[in-house]
């Protein structure tokens, strides 16, 4: 089974405010970066938008909370793919050292590519005492969004436990031990579900008035028997939406000399200069798939 998948997307949002700042007074503000000049919508945002939309898919094992994990990586899937690791009564002779677990999914924030074109929105609250009625300000702008995410397939379902052995009156640290490990048909189904999620990806702030998604539009995706995080920001943009190609030749190349099995989906209108980057990437003997499609074969290669 492969070891790791790394993605790296590009998805256009309208008009939006998809992960508030701090806010002063009665102005929910946008998060900014680069000198407040770009959008940003935080990693913990984006996660916890993936998490909603596996949710919605697969309630009945997405068992627990963050505030209340039951911990059971085996048979919960949230636990398990959110990276819980609760405190428990350790064997005793564990000295203090606790399970280890991993967090499966890694994700970047969903980084703005273009300089900030900021609106304001009035808000208003009516009510039948009108001294109670409420005025608010939300800044929203429209941008196109750099997402990296890698999913760490070989620790999804696994943890380990420290085992110590005598040494004279003391004990030490002999080696990990693993104490749970799924098996890859359990595993296969996990990534197939997050994959899924990846390419339906809703749950974003303030839905009900933008219902704005940042699914992926144009992907670069790569099958992997190593784990890394290399590529996670192939799709850089200018600030007139121009993608550089010779970066995104010279990614193609590097994964497939290490044995990557790389997936490039597309869907006009995202990159400025899509076309000549659709043409590139063809040079380089990978397909342009649509979106769904590459999801697809990545379920396959998965296997």
């Amino acid at each position: 089974m492969k070891k790791a998948i790394g993605m790296n997307w590009l998805a256009r949002a309208d008009l939006s405010n998809l992960n508030s700042g701090e806010g002063i007074g009665n102005l929910t503000q946008l998060k900014l970066y680069r000198g407040n000049q770009y959008p940003y919508n935080s990693g913990q945002a984006v996660r916890h938008a993936l998490f909603e939309t596996l949710q919605r898919e697969h309630g009945e094992v997405m068992k627990c909370l963050p505030e209340s994990p039951c911990g059971q990586i085996e048979t919960c899937w949230a636990c398990d793919l959110r990276g819980y690791l609760i405190a428990e009564k350790l064997d005793e002779n564990a000295k203090g050292t606790s399970d280890k677990r991993w967090s499966p999914l890694k994700v970047t924030p969903a980084l703005g590519t273009k300089p900030v074109d900021l609106t304001t929105d009035l808000l208003l609250q009516f009510t039948a005492n009108p001294a109670e009625n409420r005025i608010a300000n939300i800044q929203l702008t429209e941008n196109i969004y750099r997402i990296g995410m890698c999913i760490d397939i070989a620790n999804i379902g696994r943890q380990e436990k420290p085992v110590f052995i005598a040494n004279g009156r003391k004990e030490k640290f002999s080696h990990w031990q693993e104490s749970a490990n799924i098996s890859d048909d359990q595993r296969r189904q996990r990534v197939h579900a997050v994959l899924d999620a990846v390419y339906r990806l809703s749950g974003f702030a303030k839905q009900a008035r933008g219902a704005v998604s940042l699914a992926p539009e144009v992907m670069f995706l790569s099958v992997q028997d190593h784990y890394h995080q290399r590529g996670l920001d192939v799709l850089l943009l200018d600030d007139e939406g121009n993608a550089d190609i010779s970066r995104v030749i010279s990614y193609i190349q590097d994964r497939q000399f290490d044995g990557d099995q790389v997936l490039f989906a597309y869907t006009p209108g995202v990159i400025t200069n899509g076309e000549e980057m659709a043409e590139a990437v063809r040079t380089t003997g990978l397909p342009v798939l649509s979106v769904r499609e590459s999801f697809e074969k990545a379920k396959a290669l998965v296997e």
